[in-house]
């Protein structure tokens, strides 16, 4: 059990730094598409699209990050990326872009389930709105890190 609660507290992590270092633009990539997908299928308001796209963004930042704090300052968390195997394969562009956008995915998704409690709208529209940004935004992040490495590369 031990090592399985390393394995999570080391993914976490792992998301967070890639988040914060390589993979900063993911969040706004999902935000702009989720505005987009309010705005142009359910027919939001402008500003009513963007208050909902920047909550749900700076939500899920935020609760990555208080994960994170948590790990290591409250539980005094020891990471050593280069002893931990989930932080090894973090080191894949691929495999780090993908848990980003499942983290993001799994926090939007408590996110808007709370907010049906409070206001009524049809959850699983908003689902597979949470789905539909954060797969595409995985996607252009990750082709955007690749073609970066690729023009640092070539140049």
């Amino acid at each position: 059990m031990d090592g399985i609660l390393k394995s999570v507290g080391d993914f976490f992590l792992s998301t967070w730094i890639w988040n914060l270092t390589f993979d900063w633009f993911h969040p706004v990539l999902t935000g702009i598409i989720m505005f987009l997908i309010l705005r142009l299928i359910f027919r939001r308001a402008r500003i009513h699209a963007l208050v909902i796209s920047f909550m749900a963004q700076v939500f899920a930042f935020g609760a990555l990050t208080l994960i994170a704090m948590g790990l290591t300052e409250y539980l005094q968390w020891r990471y050593d990326p280069l002893h931990s195997k989930v932080a090894l394969a973090a080191m894949n562009t691929f495999y780090a872009s993908l848990s980003l956008g499942l983290v993001y995915t799994l926090l939007h998704a408590i996110y808007f389930t709370v907010g049906h409690i409070i206001w009524r709208y049809n959850l699983h529209a908003f689902l597979v709105m949470i789905f539909l940004s954060n797969g595409i935004g995985f996607a252009l992040s990750y082709m955007f890190i690749e073609m970066a490495k690729v023009w640092y590369y070539v140049d």
